[in-house]
């Protein structure tokens, strides 16, 4: 699904005027320094190596600026998150749906976060959009049903990046 997201990032971002790096060229950049440093966990502990993850990090973001002229870095990712729901109904991240039941309780959703640093790797913005509860009632909504309302998803995307693109205009 991270194709998806991807793709309805691109195209909300190009038609607000931004000149958008496809993802894959940032995945690939991104690949290429973690393989460089062979990866930022330590094969002992398990653990992050900091000094290793910075080298990543700095060399992807000074790659976007040197290759792309890139302002900023969006890392767009799918979180799944705990909800509380009452009367039936779960509200999270700006969205709201109904999960078939007039009790209360928590219910696991997914949220579209997106996050976007400057070329210092500093974080300058996020933002959250709610997509879609994951279980109705006692059933887990099934795989062939997760992200196929256009309409659910298309609001996500807005949810989280909106007031980014209010915040920031086009160089």
């Amino acid at each position: 699904m991270r194709a998806l997201f991807d793709s309805l990032l691109a195209a909300e971002l190009a038609r607000a005027g931004f000149t958008v790096v496809p993802s894959h060229e940032a995945g690939g950049l991104w690949k290429r320094f973690v393989d460089s440093v062979h990866g930022f966990y330590s094969a002992l502990t398990g653990e992050l190596v900091e000094e290793k993850y910075r080298a990543v990090m700095g060399g992807t973001l000074r790659e976007l600026k040197d290759r792309f002229h890139a302002d900023a870095w969006l890392r767009p990712e799918i979180d799944v998150v705990a909800v509380d729901f009452e009367g039936g109904k779960a509200r999270w991240d700006g969205t709201d749906e109904g999960v078939g039941s007039g009790t209360s309780g928590t219910v696991p959703a997914l949220s579209l976060a997106v996050v976007a640093l400057d070329m210092d790797g500093k974080e300058i913005y996020t933002g959250r959009g709610g997509i879609q509860v994951l279980r109705k009632g006692f059933k887990d909504v099934s795989r062939e049903k997760l992200f196929k309302d256009a309409k659910r998803n298309l609001k996500a995307l807005h949810l989280a990046i909106d007031s980014l693109l209010v915040r920031r205009s086009p160089s």
